[in-house]
């Protein structure tokens, strides 16, 4: 499995995460719940193109399991069902269109693919809405932008459809409580504009143009967003558009915030990273990209590479903690080989859970410390966390895992 990772609201093992102290077991689980699901295995479906596809996402209390074939036409149902985290037990489930990806915001579900969206209300599975268009953005306040056939983006609200608001342009980053409108790709550079996610009421527009085949943008929880033209990275502030700093930088491309800084890929390969200084835009350190990895955690200061996790000091750049999962000093048990594949399972405030064939570890975030290691047997398919419950689907058997409680005094 690919592991994806965003900052702020994180992608990790493909499923959105949000840091929350309880996600993670903080002693070894046994297991508490078993059910069946309509999925083939990995190997199945890479021997087949008939098998049963499943996706999940993990919300504080419930996973939901998107059981799918993996065209359009090609039989089978579409399955969207609720299950207690706690519990394992089916809290509903019913027949969905043919969608083929499953998020997730505020007290919805949303499924969609290419052509149209189906979305639930995630209590009881009723469906709120169908729509045609694209899903292009979505933020956990249940507001999602739809892309048109026009070249405008249109903001739904997705507790019953209703259009919030529609604009030319395309998403150039959305956090919190605002959009920033850019021009669309084929459209040359021009101002971006700032507008409120729910009305589209206009904030600012920046006096700056923005070129979107060349330029990027990013933004956080914190009410700035920062821009990169080739030339610069320069920081605003997303209540009125000032400019709080700006620093040259050759060839500033990608953005990726992390804590106190800003790493910008620069240089005419984007193969160098620079680090500045979010608080005033001063220049840290630099070094090559390869050395930086995806981050897990801005938080827990948590990133990860191709062989391992490792915790990295924004202000240094220097690697303060690190586990390589090809080290014959890690144990995680018969691999098969040196360099076997890893996927992180979640990310909490705490802890991370890295899962090696069929051993799941535990990490403490600060020293990335062992607390504790449980092998699930078998060879499983999909990993996730939450509310102190790891969850492992192993083709069509799905189980829960969770700490027994303690025995009464």
């Amino acid at each position: 499995m690919a592991v994806a990772v965003t900052v702020g609201a994180a992608m990790v093992g493909g499923h959105q995460v949000a840091a929350i102290d309880d996600d993670v077991p903080k002693r070894q689980p046994t297991l508490i719940w078993e059910v069946p699901v309509e999925c083939d295995t990995d190997a199945e479906l890479a021997a087949s193109t008939d098998g049963r596809h499943c996706a999940m996402e993990f919300s504080r209390d419930a996973v939901y399991v998107h059981e799918h074939s993996a065209t359009v036409g090609s039989g089978g149902p579409f399955r969207l069902s609720a299950i207690d985290v706690s519990s394992g037990v089916q809290r509903w489930s019913h027949e969905v269109g043919e969608t083929f990806e499953l998020r997730l915001t505020d007290e919805a579900v949303v499924l969609s693919d290419k052509a149209h969206i189906e979305v639930y209300d995630a209590d009881d599975g009723s469906l709120r809405f169908r729509r045609d268009g694209e899903l292009v953005h979505l933020n956990t306040y249940g507001v999602l932008i739809m892309d048109e056939a026009d070249g405008s983006i249109t903001a739904v609200d997705a507790t019953g459809g209703d259009e919030l608001w529609s604009r030319p342009g395309q998403v150039g980053a959305m956090c919190r409580d605002f959009v920033a409108l850019v021009p669309a790709a084929s459209e040359p550079a021009a101002p971006f504009t700032l507008v409120e996610h729910r009305s589209g009421d206009e904030r600012w527009t920046s006096d700056r143009r923005f070129d979107s085949a060349t330029d990027h943008m990013a933004c956080s929880g914190a009410p700035w967003i920062y821009v990169s033209d080739g030339e610069q990275i320069y920081e605003l502030d997303s209540i009125d558009g000032w400019t709080t700093w700006e620093t040259p930088i050759a060839d500033a491309g990608v953005i990726d915030l992390y804590r106190e800084v800003a790493l910008v890929r620069s240089g005419a390969e984007a193969d160098t990273v620079v680090a500045v200084k979010r608080e005033d835009g001063t220049v840290l350190w630099d070094t090559p990209a390869g050395q930086i990895g995806a981050s897990l955690s801005w938080i827990g200061r948590l990133r990860q590479d191709s062989a391992g996790i490792f915790t990295l000091n924004p202000l240094t750049g220097e690697t303060v903690t690190r586990v390589d999962f090809d080290d014959d000093d890690f144990d995680g048990g018969d691999t098969g080989a040196d360099g076997a594949a890893f996927d992180v399972v979640g990310v909490s405030d705490t802890r991370v859970v890295v899962a090696v064939g069929s051993v799941v570890t535990t990490f403490g975030m600060n020293d990335l410390g062992t607390a504790w290691q449980l092998d699930v047997g078998g060879d499983p398919d999909d990993f996730g966390v939450a509310r102190g419950v790891l969850v492992v689907r192993s083709g069509s058997n799905l189980r829960g895992y969770a700490v027994a409680p303690r025995a009464a005094e």
